[in-house]
């Protein structure tokens, strides 16, 4: 989730808990995966374009995608589709590996990997409206964090996507930061322009598929 795009883009990230199986302590984004129920589920339309492309590349209807993102950013963070708004997503399906000695402890040791789609996401909530104390906590605590920051703050072997993730959505961030009627973050004012879930910001939310043990 990206707030205060014009003046102070940060984003929204959640660190997991002491006992997680994977990454313990570390700062994330929410994610997860696919559920076959998101098909069925109504959600923010997309473009044309992508639709057309997300059809030929997923047994899933395109929405499905976008469904996934929303629940998994509800369950993860309390934030509901409401105070957010879909802005973009990546155009591909980004890859990563774990580190070998990784593997047998993640997935039950099935799978070397992930591949994932983010999305982009603009937050028109508050930050009382996040909340992550929810029926299965997946974090401890919860942070903005400056954008630029982002790519230093997280594990090495993810670098790589992350890095690619805000490349590819670079173009859009400066957009908005040069838009001039993006309200300010903050209990007394909400943003004005919709890009994904949060408040007055952007978000950035995958959706994962993972890569067979080979």
């Amino acid at each position: 989730v990206l707030r205060d795009p014009q003046t102070a883009p940060a984003v929204l990230m959640g660190q997991r808990g002491a006992r997680a199986a994977f990454m313990p302590g570390k700062f994330v984004f929410p994610c997860g995966a696919v559920d076959p129920n998101d098909a069925k589920v109504p959600a923010t339309p997309i473009s044309a374009r992508d639709d057309t492309r997300l059809t030929l590349e997923n047994s899933l209807p395109p929405t499905a995608l976008a469904a996934a993102a929303n629940r998994e950013l509800w369950e993860e963070t309390g934030v509901v589709p409401d105070l957010v708004t879909i802005e973009a997503e990546t155009k591909d399906w980004l890859p990563y590996d774990l580190p070998h000695d990784l593997v047998p402890q993640i997935w039950k040791g099935r799978y070397r990997g992930q591949e994932q789609k983010w999305f982009l996401m603009r937050f028109n909530g508050r930050d009382d409206q996040i909340d992550i104390a929810t029926e299965h906590p997946e974090f401890s605590k919860w942070r903005w964090l400056p954008i630029d920051l982002l790519v230093d703050h997280i594990v090495p072997f993810k670098r790589d996507v992350y890095v690619r993730v805000v490349d590819e959505f670079r173009a859009l961030l400066l957009a908005l930061r040069d838009q001039s009627n993006i309200g300010t973050c903050g209990p007394e004012s909400r943003g004005t322009i919709p890009v994904s879930r949060g408040s007055s910001s952007i978000s950035i939310v995958c959706r994962t598929g993972t890569k067979p043990l080979r």
